[in-house]
């Protein structure tokens, strides 16, 4: 395997989600390629979280929508379940970096960093993901 390569192996042991190290914004955090059983998601790329539900049945992940230092961080959350080949795009920031932290029943619980007055703020959010009416076609 790539050493510049992570795997994330759903909790049941039935799909993996890999993230490649792309590159990284100057004095900032790096990003990644991300392939879900192997499939690129090409032209995107990911912070390095990944998220698992524990029924193995969906992940979230932050999607990078620019890497240019002079647009500062802009990030999305977006929640995948391989299975169906879907992805639903929950919630994005500017300015800052949005981070899933856990999934509880039906809920995806997630923050949001914003950078303000020389240090990030940080608050947390949580959403009911699977009622939502964004859900498309990878």
């Amino acid at each position: 395997m790539n050493p510049n390569t992570e795997e994330f192996t759903s909790p049941n042991g039935s799909d993996v989600i890999t993230l490649t190290y792309e590159s990284e914004i100057r004095f900032g955090p790096p990003y990644f390629t991300l392939r879900i059983n192997g499939r690129l998601l090409a032209e995107r790329v990911f912070g390095e979280i990944v998220l698992w539900s524990p029924d193995s049945h969906y992940f979230a992940a932050q999607e990078w929508l620019a890497i240019s230092e002079a647009d500062g961080p802009q990030t999305l959350l977006v929640c995948f379940q391989p299975a169906t080949g879907r992805q639903c795009k929950i919630s994005g920031i500017r300015g800052g970096f949005i981070k899933p932290k856990e999934f509880v029943g039906e809920k995806l619980i997630y923050s949001k960093e914003l950078y303000s007055n020389g240090h990030y703020q940080t608050t947390e959010y949580e959403i009911d993901f699977k009622l939502l009416p964004r859900w498309e076609a990878l």
